[in-house]
């Protein structure tokens, strides 16, 4: 799995909860591990963008 910055995971997530793209579908256009997509997908859902900050 390659990195994705903030703004590509919003767009991921976007699409998983707006335009209704399934996981797998994602999974396999992002080249991104299935189980590790839906983690991040959960979170998201779960906490909201703001999960995405990175405190340094």
């Amino acid at each position: 799995m390659s990195k994705f910055n903030k703004e590509q995971k919003i767009e991921i997530y976007r699409k998983w909860k707006d335009e209704k793209i399934s996981i797998s579908q994602l999974s396999k256009a992002y080249k991104m591990n299935l189980a590790n997509l839906d983690y991040m997908l959960r979170l998201i859902d779960m906490h909201g963008t703001n999960i995405l900050e990175t405190v340094k």
